[in-house]
This record gives structure tokens, C-alpha cells and sequence, in this order.
């Protein structure tokens, strides 16, 4: 319904596009971005009790971990 209401198609080719996907992908890019958010800012952020459950949504890229 997000999708039909901002224009784009629900689905494409790594499979459907859900809220769920959405919220993961912004937690990742506020992860790897210039200037990151921690895992403790993130968790905040986005509401969880659990730091288990933000480590699940923010994933870090392979450009993040080179730079490590």
C-alpha cells in the first residue's frame, strides 16, 4: 500500500519491497554512512529494547569494514 501511494512498484527483483525492508535499509545506511550513528544511537533511533534486534537491521557494507 506504501508503495502504490508513493508511485513505486511493491516489488522488484530481490523480492517484495515492505516496510520491514525499508526501515532495514535506512538503519544501514545511518550504520555505513560518512558520519554513522552508533549501534547504541541506532537503537535508540529506531525503538528497539534489544541491541540483537538493531544489529539484525543495520548490516554493515564491505566499504564500512575495509575502512575499519
Amino acid at each position: 500500500m506504501l508503495c502504490r501511494k508513493a508511485g513505486v512498484p511493491d516489488a522488484h527483483v530481490r523480492g517484495n519491497i515492505t516496510s520491514h525492508r525499508a526501515r532495514s535499509t535506512i538503519a544501514s545506511q545511518l550504520y555505513n554512512a560518512k558520519e554513522p550513528m552508533t549501534l547504541f544511537e541506532l537503537q535508540a533511533w529506531l525503538g528497539h529494547r534489544s541491541p540483537q534486534s538493531t544489529q539484525y537491521y543495520a548490516k554493515i557494507t564491505p566499504n564500512t569494514l575495509s575502512k575499519a
